[in-house]
C-alpha cells in the first residue's frame, strides 16, 4: 500500500504543477514492489515529438525566431536559446527538487544522471503549451507527458507506464518556457 502511494506522489508531482490533470495507468505493477529497499531513482527527461499546442515543435520555433528576428535582429536566436536551455536550469530541476521534497519521508531520492542506482523514471513530454504573462491576464499553459518506470539494464521493459495529460502549470513559480 506504501509503494502505492510513492507511485502517485512520484507522478502527481512529475512537474509540481497538476491540477485536475488526469492520470491514466497503461501498463504495469502499480504497487511498485521492486522499490521495495531501493534508495535512489535515476530521473530521464526526453523531447522527442513534442507538440506545441497544434504544432510541431520544430515549427513552432522557427516561427517565434523568425517572428522575434523580425521585431529585433538576433531576439529570436536568444529565445531560442532560452527555450531549449529551460529545460536543463528550470523544468528539470524544478521537477527534480519538488520529487525530492516528498521521496524525502520515503528514504527516497531522484536525480538526473544517477549512475548507481538500479531503476529509472524516464518522462517523456509529448505536448505544451507555454501559456502567456501578461499581468493581470495570464494563461498558464500546460504540458503532457508518458512516463515509465524502467529497470536501467532493460529500459525496453517498461515497468509501470503513465500518462498524464495536459497538467496545468497553474500556480507554479516558475513559467515554463520564455
Amino acid at each position: 500500500m506504501m509503494r502505492k502511494f510513492v507511485i502517485i506522489i512520484l507522478l502527481l508531482v512529475v512537474f509540481s504543477i497538476v491540477s485536475c490533470s488526469p492520470l491514466e495507468y497503461i501498463s504495469g505493477d502499480k504497487e511498485l514492489r521492486y522499490l521495495a529497499g531501493e534508495e535512489a531513482i535515476d530521473l530521464k527527461f526526453t523531447y522527442n515529438d513534442i507538440k506545441v499546442g497544434d504544432m510541431d515543435e520544430d515549427a513552432y520555433v522557427r516561427e517565434k525566431v523568425k517572428e522575434k528576428n523580425k521585431k529585433e535582429a538576433g531576439s529570436g536566436d536568444e529565445w531560442k536559446k532560452k527555450w531549449y536551455g529551460q529545460r536543463d536550469s528550470k523544468l528539470e530541476p524544478a521537477f527534480e527538487n519538488q520529487l525530492n521534497e516528498y521521496l524525502e519521508e520515503k528514504n527516497l531520492y531522484a536525480s538526473r544522471d544517477e549512475d548507481n542506482v538500479v531503476y529509472q523514471i524516464i518522462i517523456q513530454v509529448t505536448k505544451l503549451d507555454p501559456g502567456y504573462y501578461a499581468g493581470p491576464v495570464n494563461d498558464p499553459g500546460y504540458i503532457s507527458a508518458v512516463i515509465r518506470f524502467v529497470n536501467k539494464e532493460d529500459p525496453n521493459n517498461t515497468l509501470p507506464k503513465v500518462k498524464i495529460e495536459e497538467s496545468s502549470a497553474s500556480g507554479a513559480s516558475w513559467p515554463l518556457y520564455p
